[in-house]
């Protein structure tokens, strides 16, 4: 049986408009009679960026590393896998915007500013008062024509949206100031950057505090943050612990310590809590994953380059 063409196109049309809604939405916030929460953490495979722009009333965005109090006007952008739960008082209005990190990569990709929109899109931001002021009206409409655009899904809405999207992203991006970074303070970012890597090795069997590492560097715990994020895609908490989760698996791997034993030299006093701590980074229990890595060939068990 053939189909027509134009019943091939419509198919092909409505598959874009689904895609479309899944990789991103745009919710208005509005005045309500209560306190409003939605939960943002990420379920599956799918990874989530999140803006939220406040245009009237109160909020507060609970991410990894803390709660950030928003007051209007207000902005703020987390990467993927940062944000949990938002609450906006009962005056609040704005917007909230959900877009799949593949997505974002692929506008970032097809765009002229790639490098600084990755710089833009690796850093948790907060914009607010006067720095957001210059921003308005034209921010909020930037969200409205991301909104309307989901709302009608006409044909092209897909290449739409992308370029919408990354109209929104360019606009962050120079509210931000991040234009005027300079390549001398890019590099001096790089530099601490490799202290801290230094300091990691040193400390991370003492579980080192981020306030401890931000210390020893001689910069605010916001300032580590904000260069993490920047140089590599994750807070600096989230580094210690890839580093942690390294060492037991080199250990669990190369030496018949029992688990516990791992735990304690690895500066765990309670060994309950490290094996947590290990299926929390690997998605398996310690033993679990010794052995799996035990099963497997010699030649695939030897090489690490796939470790957490």
């Amino acid at each position: 049986m053939s189909v027509s063409p134009a019943l091939s196109g419509s198919s092909s049309s409505r598959r874009n408009q689904v895609a479309a809604v899944e990789l991103l939405s745009v919710e208005p916030i509005q005045p309500a009679l209560s306190r409003r929460e939605w939960v943002l953490a990420d379920h599956g495979a799918r990874r989530t960026v999140h803006a939220v722009l406040l245009t009237g009333g109160e909020g507060r965005l609970k991410g990894r590393d803390g709660v950030l109090a928003l007051t209007a006007p207000g902005l703020v952008w987390l990467p993927a896998g940062e944000a949990e739960r938002l609450q906006v008082d009962a005056a609040g209005s704005g917007y909230l915007l959900k877009a799949s990190e593949d997505l974002l990569m692929r506008c970032v990709a097809d765009s002229a500013e790639a490098p600084s929109l990755r710089h833009l899109a690796a850093r948790t931001l907060l914009l607010e008062g006067e720095r957001l002021a210059p921003a308005l009206p034209e921010l909020p409409a930037a969200f409205e024509a991301i909104r309307q655009e989901l709302r009608a899904l006409e044909p092209g809405a897909m290449a739409a949206l992308r370029a919408r999207f990354t109209l929104l992203l360019l606009l962050l991006w120079r509210r931000a100031g991040l234009a005027a970074e300079t390549e001398s303070e890019r590099a001096a970012g790089s530099e601490v950057m490799e202290r801290f890597a230094h300091l990691i090795e040193r400390h991370y069997r003492e579980h080192w505090r981020v306030g401890d590492y931000a210390r020893a560097l001689g910069i605010t715990t916001d300032h580590l943050h904000a260069l993490c994020q920047r140089e590599a895609a994750a807070g600096p908490l989230v580094l210690v612990h890839r580093r942690l989760v390294a060492e037991a698996c080199l250990r669990l791997v190369q030496t018949g310590q029992p688990v516990e034993q791992i735990a304690y030299s690895l500066g765990f006093r309670d060994a309950a809590y490290f094996n947590r701590f290990f299926r929390r980074l690997t998605g398996s229990a310690p033993g679990a994953w010794r052995r799996r890595q035990q099963e497997l060939a010699p030649q695939e068990a030897s090489t690490y380059a796939a470790w957490p």
